[in-house]
């Protein structure tokens, strides 16, 4: 326990009013929260810490109302300390989706599917929404790619790299909007209880449909095979109120692009502040969810830039 504060422990142990015999801290992400498992007698407990981040607290314990009024299975809030630098939460278990998942690809993807189904019954009148400037900037530091990977572009590729970043934004602001977690892949989802429950989603916001479904079903270290997305996907956009053609892959695609393109300027920034090198080998495949989806698209061939990263 030597890296976990003393503070820490004595609100835990109010909060709970039990003696806490035993602390372990989960997987590190890139923020800087912290979890930790907190066992006493026959309970667990998981604690968020906070340490320069209670505007993403607030956001958190926000979201989790809002969803949860929705039906969407998300952790129990049992208690917060009053500036927010500490969340007491339900114990999910170990069962991140991204590991080796005690469910099928069919009853994982059905299910998941589910429960963003009923993330679009949020109320939509008190989410943000993700504007052309917002989702433009989101993949500013892409650029960065070329000096990551020792490839030299020239003036024309940085153009044709804006042009199409720009393109992108186009496509997606005419999609429909609907509440987004924003990062709803498996490394968010967890099995508990028989059923998917959804973390991490402080950012919930009203966003292009493709960007959830693209996160799902296209992750960048699992693959799915074709038939498969399309029999749930025309099921879940059915289900939902919308109707399933081609423009709805087409609107996946698009988000598969930005979100790629998003992820790997952001990973770049991390791994040069240290941060995330666990993940490096992640960059390849982004890139390669990139290309397969300008290509879907019809677009690889017309912007010069791709031709660097082949």
């Amino acid at each position: 326990m030597s890296n976990i504060s003393s503070e820490l422990i004595e609100w835990a142990q109010k909060s709970t009013g039990q003696q806490i015999f035993n602390i372990e801290q989960l997987r590190k992400e890139a923020s800087t929260r912290n979890y930790y498992r907190l066992k006493a007698n026959d309970k667990s407990y998981v604690v968020m810490e906070n340490t320069t981040e209670a505007e993403s607290a607030a956001r958190f314990l926000y979201a989790s109302k809002i969803l949860k009024t929705a039906g969407v299975k998300v952790p129990e809030v049992y208690a917060f300390s009053d500036n927010l630098g500490f969340i007491l939460l339900e114990d999910l278990g170990d069962d991140v989706l991204d590991g080796t998942a005690p469910l099928s690809d069919d009853s994982l993807l059905r299910m998941s599917l589910q429960e963003l189904k009923k993330i679009y019954d949020v109320p939509q009148d008190v989410l943000p929404a993700q504007n052309y400037d917002v989702l433009l900037n989101q993949t500013e530091e892409f650029c960065k790619v070329f000096d990551y990977l020792n490839i030299e572009a020239d003036d024309a590729d940085i153009m044709s790299l804006e042009l199409f970043r720009k393109e992108l934004v186009d496509h997606l602001i005419a999609q429909v909007y609907v509440p987004c977690h924003t990062d709803f892949e498996r490394r968010n989802l967890i099995f508990y209880k028989n059923g998917i429950h959804v973390i991490d989603f402080q950012d919930i916001c009203m966003a292009p449909i493709g960007i959830d479904l693209a996160s799902l079903l296209y992750e960048h270290n699992f693959d799915y095979k074709d038939s498969e997305i399309n029999a749930l996907l025309k099921e879940h956009m059915e289900s939902a109120g919308y109707a399933f053609s081609e423009n709805i892959m087409k609107s996946i695609y698009v988000a598969l692009a930005h979100r790629s393109m998003r992820i790997i300027g952001t990973f770049i920034n991390y791994f040069k502040d240290g941060k995330l090198l666990n993940r490096k080998d992640d960059i390849e495949m982004f890139l390669k969810r990139l290309l397969m989806a300008a290509n879907k698209l019809n677009l690889l061939n017309n912007y010069s830039f791709f031709k660097k990263l082949k």
